[in-house]
This record gives C-alpha cells, structure tokens and sequence, in this order.
C-alpha cells in the first residue's frame, strides 16, 4: 500500500474487503472505502487492524457452520492474522481443541502432534469470525 500511496494511486493507506460466500465474488479494494460502490451500507464495518508485516485483528468469537446457527465459541484476546499467503490454519495450543473439534465435526480427521490432516474431498464447515459485534 505504500506504494500505491507514494505513486498517488490511492489517497488512504487503507483497503476494503467484500465477500460474498464460497462460490461469490469476494474482492479487495485499495484506498479510502468507496460508499457508492456497496450494496448496502448497513453492512460496512471498520476494523481497527494491527499494521505489521501481516494485519492483524483480535476478533471476538469464532462461529462454524452458517452465519444465523451453528457450533460458537468466544475467543481470549489472542491476535488472529488475515494472510493469503498460507493454505492451513494456525490456531495456539491453548484453543487447538475447542476450535478444531468444533471445525472437524463430522469429518474424518486425524491428528498427529497437533496438526490435523483430512481428505481434501471433504467440504469443511464456514469458519466465521466476529470482529466489531459482526460476523465475517
């Protein structure tokens, strides 16, 4: 982003993200939120990130399943970092169990020193996040 800024491409060290479901199409985009370019303003939240090499949010609970129902749990104020860069889930010891017991439900899964392996033709459940009181 700071160089989008420097080359005056953008006017906010900032981005806004969209998603739209598994199948729908999520986007990101750089610069100060365009309100003319949502579909509902009622669904835009600010979340105050950490700037580092990643961002980072400390989101307030953890959801699986659909957005209205399903298997919940509140989080400790541990930092979760939003990256594309990896294929796998990082989650700290203390909340291995709960998280992945809630995720795996229903599938076959075995773990081997913390990790937990599955079939890859498996349709895992939609993780949610609750950042700012609104599940992402």
């Amino acid at each position: 982003m700071d160089i989008l800024f420097e080359a005056g491409h953008i006017t906010e060290k900032s981005f806004s993200t969209a998603f739209t479901g598994r199948f729908g199409d999520s986007i990101v985009d750089f610069g100060k939120a365009q309100v003319s370019e949502m579909s509902d303003i009622a669904d835009y939240v600010e979340t105050p990130m950490n700037k580092g090499f990643f961002y980072s949010a400390i989101p307030q609970a953890v959801r699986f399943g659909t957005v209205d129902a399903g298997s919940e749990f509140s989080l400790p104020k541990f930092e979760a970092v939003f990256t594309t860069g990896i294929s796998f889930n990082m989650v700290p010891a203390s909340l291995t169990t709960p998280f992945f017991t809630r995720m795996l439900e229903e599938v076959d899964a075995v773990e081997d020193n913390g990790v937990f392996f599955t079939n890859c033709g498996y349709e895992l459940k939609d993780v949610w996040i609750m950042l700012e009181e609104h599940w992402i």
